[in-house]
């Protein structure tokens, strides 16, 4: 079983008794960001007037809201054991979808992973046999 729904679950607790702080939530919505109205963000409003001028104030280039899963996903996926970290934390229903998108390994970590598999075949050593 995953320890990810825990870390949601323990990233809501803290998260909700904020949010009437934050906004004013709407229940019905289920949701902890909302409009001052308590409806759901609208994406292209939150872009429009939140995320872009913060890349601006920030001296940021400017992106794609989106491209910060890609940069997520990118950093994590050289720094997990399992990719299925990864493949749960995306929300991708099969690990295919995780690593065609995301496999594409820096030279460090195949050089690591070749050194490792090295290791098991190591050279001038012979076996004595009886």
């Amino acid at each position: 079983m995953s320890a990810l729904p825990d870390l949601f679950g323990s990233v809501l607790s803290l998260l909700l008794p904020h949010c009437c702080q934050l906004n004013a939530p709407n229940e019905d919505y289920g949701i902890v960001f909302a409009t001052t109205t308590g409806t759901p963000i609208n994406p292209s409003n939150h872009t429009n007037r939140s995320f872009k001028p913060l890349l601006k104030r920030a001296g940021l280039p400017d992106i794609r809201f989106h491209d910060l899963r890609h940069t997520f996903a990118s950093l994590m996926m050289p720094n997990v054991q399992n990719p299925q970290i990864v493949q749960e934390m995306l929300g991708h229903s099969r690990i295919s979808t995780t690593l065609d998108i995301y496999s594409h390994l820096s030279q460090d970590v195949q050089e690591e992973a070749v050194g490792r598999f090295g290791a098991l075949f190591p050279l001038g050593e012979s076996s004595t046999q009886s």
